[in-house]
């Protein structure tokens, strides 16, 4: 199990942000499942964000788990 904190901010409503990584896992690797628990998905871009950072390091298996509002 592992730890991390992203987030993006924007200057604009509705404009893309830029995301910060306070921290990333550098545990996830080849062949391993990973399972990214969410708390709160409003516009979705900062999860594909880390979706696409974890995908390219090629795990055996990348799934979201979100609580809904």
């Amino acid at each position: 199990m592992d730890f991390l904190g992203i987030s993006s901010f924007s200057n604009r409503s509705g404009a893309p942000g830029v995301v910060r990584i306070a921290r990333i896992s550098t545990t996830a690797s080849k062949a391993e499942d990973v399972l990214l628990i969410e708390d709160i998905v409003d516009t979705g871009f900062t999860l594909r964000y880390l979706f696409a950072d974890l995908a390219g390091r090629a795990p055996n298996s990348l799934a979201v788990c979100t609580v809904p509002r």
